[in-house]
């Protein structure tokens, strides 16, 4: 974590940039976490405004919606709003052929008005039905059109 400057309404610290190199897949339907896309800080003070970053990068069933959201403290938070049976998410995509790795990216702001320790992570999810990928595409085949990739997070904060 590094200082970049302090005077107000300016970054001030930048929280070390979490990667996740490994594969995973999903086929609950549910919300889980993508691993290491995980930060835990402590707000320098509650008038800090944290800067949110990540791009996930993720395969799915042919035709299927796959689904990112923030996490603080296991709340999601930057999700759009409630509306019947519409999925609440940050960030969504759709793969379009079954070796297709595709970004899902999330860039937004909050301002937890804490100075207790905080923990933001990554979670996605799939349609029912659906196989969901991180970092690799959703049949992972060994083959050159079949790739691998990383998935990341990162957080400034300001005050």
């Amino acid at each position: 974590m590094g200082v970049i400057n302090t005077e107000p309404g300016k970054t001030i610290k930048f929280h070390p940039t979490q990667i996740f190199q490994g594969t995973t897949s999903n086929t609950t339907g549910n919300f889980v976490l993508v691993p290491s896309l995980t930060i835990t800080l402590t707000p320098v003070s509650t008038a800090s405004k944290f800067h949110i970053f990540s791009s996930v990068s993720v395969s799915n069933t042919i035709g299927f919606m796959i689904y990112s959201r923030v996490t603080r403290g296991g709340t999601p938070i930057l999700v759009g709003n409630a509306g019947g049976s519409r999925q609440q998410a940050t960030s969504v995509n759709r793969s379009q052929a079954s070796a297709a790795v595709v970004p899902i990216d999330i860039k937004g702001s909050d301002s937890p008005a804490t100075a207790s320790s905080i923990t933001y992570e990554i979670e996605y999810r799939t349609e029912a039905g659906g196989v969901a990928g991180i970092n690799r595409s959703r049949n992972d085949t060994d083959a050159v059109f079949s790739p691998r990739t990383i998935s990341t997070l990162m957080i400034f904060e300001e005050l």
